[in-house]
């Protein structure tokens, strides 16, 4: 998730420097934030125990830290908003928001799967699954070798 949130944050800082608009001075902090907290979240699942307690206690954490990684990537993607909503007032140019208005709404998309899968239970159909934000074509492979099973990439 971070190359989502992290290219929202960086083009949308990048759009402000260009329009001289608050907000976004601290921009770099930020993303160490939502890094941490997406290692954080990683690390929360290389959990084996073996003991029910002590594995549902863990599935709480890692709902927790998921809550707060969302709400993290909420809280920036609609100050990007905003901050959109105000450069288009001072006049600026529409192809400026074309590639921030798609990472804007890959992030939106990334936020409902994870509120689905990991919030709610449910299974993503593997149709609506996005595996990379710079090339959506992106497909799983699996190739059913030992060593390296799936791969990512195009079927040729």
């Amino acid at each position: 998730m971070t190359p989502f949130i992290r290219k929202v944050i960086e083009a949308t800082h990048a759009l402000a420097e260009r329009h001289t608009l608050p907000g976004w001075r601290q921009y770099q902090h930020s993303l160490r934030q939502i890094k941490k907290q997406y290692r954080k979240i990683q690390k929360l699942k290389h959990f084996s125990a073996k003991d029910q307690s002590k594995q549902a206690k863990r599935e709480q954490e890692i709902k927790l830290a998921h809550q707060t990684y969302r709400d993290m990537a909420t809280e920036w993607l609609g100050k990007s908003e905003y901050t959109v909503q105000q450069a288009r007032q001072g006049g600026a140019i529409s192809v400026e928001f074309a590639a921030l208005e798609n990472y804007q709404s890959h992030v939106r998309k990334f936020m409902d799967q994870i509120d689905r899968r990991v919030i709610q239970g449910e299974t993503i159909p593997h149709e609506e699954k996005l595996f990379s934000i710079f090339q959506p074509h992106t497909e799983w492979i699996c190739k059913g070798k030992a060593g390296v099973p799936v791969e990512l990439g195009l079927r040729v």
